[in-house]
């Protein structure tokens, strides 16, 4: 998470998969946060993975579960840190 949330912050683009989830908020004008568009992507990814054969374990299920809400906290991090260090400049 924090290394996806790393790619996306610098601002040298974003995988497929994280454009597409930024992509879709952008769509609906940030009116369903991004926790929520992400667990909706991983979720239909993990039942067409299911249909064709994947395994599904517990590891997972927990990126499932964790991966939205650690992006949004690394982001919420990064943004501290990166205002934090404008103000010193």
């Amino acid at each position: 998470a924090l290394g996806a949330e790393l790619f996306i912050f610098s601002g040298l683009g974003a995988t497929a998969y994280d454009a597409l989830t930024m992509s879709i908020g952008k769509l609906f004008k940030h009116e369903i946060k991004y926790i929520y568009i992400r667990w909706g992507c991983d979720a239909i990814c993990l039942v067409l993975a299911y249909f064709l054969g994947g395994d599904i374990g517990i590891g997972t299920i927990i990126s499932w579960v964790l991966m939205g809400p650690l992006m949004k906290m690394w982001q919420k991090i990064l943004e501290k840190i990166l205002t934090n260090n404008q103000e010193m400049l």
